[in-house]
């Protein structure tokens, strides 16, 4: 393999490749959240912007079993059926899928930034970063927004630390530490991979390009998403029914 896949038939024709090697593509876990991120970034690929705010920002009706929902759901079933994430996934957890990728075991890992600063420090070869080809939105968001409550004791304070916190030099350190920060010029940070992952993120951002996460619309959700996707990953539920499912949980949440 010489070359970053572009598209996906081409990551695929890559994952196959080394599955017939015996090696498995990607490394991942359903014990916590990485099912869950591909499961929606899978549908995140062919997903419209008005189909996501549908359902993360309730602007309208939302259609859970069918459209980008049903398309990205059955091409997780598939990549779980040809073993592309591995197995007995239910049982790993997020340092069981990073040590594997650092122990060089399985050559792709789909994550979040987050993983970014322990990879960077602890790889003991040369690595890179890759989008999902051929995604229309990208799963992921600017992250939380600082509030000051009506009755805060004391409001000037809380204004202080918000001014602090997103000042340049506070999020500049944060873009050294291997973070997302909210506002940074990508420019002044010295390490590529990271200088790399902040411009990627901050062209997702300008072109409104993300996705946000999918447990965001109502209380609850995340736990009933993972719950759902560990009973598909271990073949003990199809896809349309964990859909069906989560249509009438969010339904009954709002």
């Amino acid at each position: 393999i010489t070359e970053i896949p572009s598209t996906m038939k081409e990551l695929e024709s890559v994952f196959d490749k080394l599955l017939a090697d015996g090696i498995t593509p990607v490394s991942s876990n359903a014990g916590e959240h990485a099912v869950l991120q591909t499961w929606w970034q899978l549908i995140s690929q062919n997903a419209s912007r008005e189909e996501i705010d549908n359902f993360i920002l309730m602007s309208d009706r939302s259609d859970m079993t069918g459209g980008a929902f049903a398309e990205g759901t059955a091409h997780l079933e598939k990549w779980l059926r040809k073993g592309y994430l591995g197995k007995q996934l239910a049982g790993l957890k997020a340092d069981d899928m990073e040590r594997a990728f650092l122990a060089g075991k399985m050559p792709f890992m789909a994550n979040g930034t987050w993983s970014f600063n322990r990879i960077n420090e602890e790889a003991p070869f040369n690595w890179g970063m890759l989008k999902f080809p051929d995604s229309k939105l990208t799963a992921g968001a600017s992250g939380h927004l600082w509030a000051i409550p009506t009755d805060a004791k004391n409001k000037a304070c809380a204004r202080a630390w918000i001014k602090k916190s997103l000042s340049k030099s506070v999020q500049g350190e944060i873009a050294k530490l291997g973070g997302i920060p909210v506002i940074v010029d990508p420019s002044t940070i010295e390490d590529q991979r990271m200088k790399e992952m902040n411009k990627t993120f901050q062209t997702l951002k300008t072109k409104n390009q993300l996705s946000y996460y999918p447990d965001y619309p109502v209380p609850g959700l995340l736990d009933y998403q993972m719950a759902g996707l560990q009973s598909i990953a271990s073949g003990a539920q199809s896809g349309k029914k964990f859909l069906k499912g989560m249509k009438d949980y969010y339904e009954g949440n709002k």
